[in-house]
């Protein structure tokens, strides 16, 4: 979001480094695999997927709502049935990307909800509301 707002990834990295969003994502991930452009993190979004399931099913099992969770696994999955399955886990920022780039507000949304027309896992979600002219 910084970047699509203008503010430089490395620049943002530093803000969030001085605060409390500071995390290995941040300090480690970010760096070294994605403002790089290198994606070589080194686990594969497969893996990254069955940890979060793991997590939501082990919360679900002590009655904690996994709504982070949850919320991640919707982006996982949505890299699953893109094909991205055995690509680096740091190519998850190339989804998020993509879909600023393809995507269309849902119909009836005044949240600006949007979703991308061309993803089955979008639709699956938002399976009765029409994209843009459809």
């Amino acid at each position: 979001m910084a970047t699509k707002g203008g503010i430089p990834a490395d620049a943002m990295l530093q803000v969030l480094n001085n605060g409390t969003g500071r995390n290995f994502g941040t300090t480690i991930v970010f760096p070294k695999a994605i403002i790089s452009r290198t994606f070589d993190f080194g686990a594969t979004i497969e893996i990254l997927m069955k940890d979060v399931d793991l997590a939501i099913e082990q919360g679900e099992a002590l009655g904690v709502p996994m709504w982070v969770c949850q919320a991640a696994r919707l982006v996982l999955k949505h890299g699953v049935f893109q094909g991205r399955a055995q690509q680096d886990m740091s190519r998850v920022v190339q989804i998020i990307e993509d879909g600023t780039r393809n995507a269309a507000p849902v119909a009836g949304q005044a949240d600006g909800t949007r979703r991308d027309a061309s993803c089955s896992c979008c639709q699956q979600i938002y399976p009765q509301q029409p994209v843009g002219g459809e």
